[in-house]
């Protein structure tokens, strides 16, 4: 399973996975004792949930530390907003315009996504792995896997947390069964503190 991305030059990709081969590879090197468990999260819903005004504010958080020139950013802000603001759908012959989310099939969709959640990903993963509140975290486009050390932090908090970020954006958690866990093609069995993939 590859995650076909075009790669933007201003995002810095940190906890964003290819594949599921990449996550595989990387689990092998993780020894987990009876203190770690394993969750995932699946984003619901993500296009029509997105905020638009703080993609904007995000994106200009991720061309300022590129070090963009200010007419840079100025003159592709002013695009970005166009294109999010053009968000029209018809219905029984009548147009409307939500308030919030992106076009499910437009080209950029994918963009704009990725430009909310890794900056998300940055105020807050950054800070819960600098915390070891999470041993590991790793998402390929709106599924993310997640050790954590249940001496600092435990599954609800997680979803909480997760769950507070923004009031239309929801996930959902998942939990290891008899040590078990799925993530996109592949099984998690944990067993003598070891992972078995």
């Amino acid at each position: 399973m590859d995650y076909c991305s075009y790669g933007i030059p201003f995002l810095p990709y940190t906890y964003t996975t290819k594949n599921s081969h990449e996550v595989v590879e990387e689990l092998k090197t993780i020894h987990i004792d009876e203190q770690m468990k394993i969750v995932t999260l699946n984003i619901k819903v993500l296009y029509v949930n997105l905020p638009i005004q703080r993609i904007l504010q995000d994106s200009k958080f991720w061309l300022s530390k590129h070090n963009n020139t200010n007419t840079t950013i100025e003159q592709t802000l002013q695009l970005l907003e166009t294109i999010l603001k053009q968000n029209y759908f018809q219905y029984i012959n009548q147009l409307f315009r939500p308030e919030k989310g992106i076009a499910m099939g437009s080209p950029i969709s994918s963009t704009i996504a990725e430009i909310y959640i890794q900056f998300l990903e940055e105020l807050y993963v950054k800070q819960w792995l600098e915390n070891k509140q999470i041993l590991y975290y790793k998402r390929f486009v709106t599924d993310n896997f997640i050790i954590y050390n249940q001496n600092k932090t435990n599954e609800q908090d997680i979803l909480n947390h997760a769950n507070s970020i923004h009031k239309h954006l929801q996930f959902k958690l998942l939990t290891e069964k008899n040590k078990l866990i799925n993530y996109l093609d592949f099984s998690i069995y944990r067993n003598n503190n070891n992972i078995h993939l």
